[in-house]
């Protein structure tokens, strides 16, 4: 290509360089110098890679460097994915930030995992048991994230204001039973109840909802709850 370069330059250099245009009216000069302008290097490059190719009868053609790409792509993703999940279980927390606890898992030395409750916004619950006084608890696991830790923490000091104040437990507030750390997530523990008050809705209220002595009742306790409240303030 080289040599056909030069034989070409030589070629229309030793013409009548006044015209300027060959028949077609354009300037050959400039074109010349345009094809030039790309320097020696670049054709060389260009020339050895087509001619790795074609002598090359092993060489991958353009489709097969693609699929190797989008392999190769995939191997790198699904490596990540396995470290994260790895770091997952490691950490014992999904990606969100919620504890995964297994059923006989003991928290803290002292509280047995025997069943899975449920989970919110800030938190997961299990039913566990007190290895020590085979007492049933709740135990709230707080999601690994800064404003939910800081949310639990404020949810610790009102619990223990209003059970200070409400020491014969007559109000009807919950009882916060004890709290702890374990990696990284902070634990509450609770008094545990046979079911909330939706359950209690599906459960009783399902024909024509709750009875109005039942109605009566939740709203008593309801009030003497919020009269405690406001004497916490």
């Amino acid at each position: 290509m080289l040599k056909m370069l030069d034989h070409e330059r030589e070629r229309y250099m030793g013409e009548d360089l006044d015209q300027g245009e060959d028949e077609s009216g354009d300037n050959i000069t400039d074109d010349v110098v345009k094809d030039s302008s790309t320097g020696p290097g670049d054709d060389q490059a260009a020339v050895g890679e087509e001619d790795d190719d074609i002598d090359d009868m092993f060489a991958d053609t353009p489709e097969d460097k693609k699929k190797d790409g989008a392999a190769g792509g995939k191997k790198i993703t699904a490596g990540g994915e396995k470290k994260k999940k790895q770091a997952v279980l490691l950490n014992r927390a999904d990606e969100e930030g919620y504890y995964r606890p297994n059923i006989g898992e003991i928290f803290n030395g002292r509280y047995q995992v025997i069943a899975k409750c449920g989970s919110g916004v800030f938190s997961n619950v299990v039913k566990v048991i007190d290895i020590q006084t085979t007492n049933e608890y709740a135990v709230k696991i707080i999601r690994n994230h800064e404003v939910m830790r800081r949310s639990g923490e404020s949810e610790i000091q009102i619990l223990k204001k209003l059970n200070e104040l409400d020491k014969q437990d007559k109000r009807h507030c919950i009882r916060l039973i004890d709290h702890f750390d374990m990696k990284d997530h902070l634990c509450l523990v609770f008094e545990s109840f046979d079911m909330n008050l939706r359950d209690a809705v599906k459960k009783f209220g399902s024909d024509g909802g709750l009875s109005l002595m039942a109605v009566r009742s939740y709203a008593k306790q309801l009030f003497l709850g919020l009269s405690l409240l406001r004497k916490a303030r």
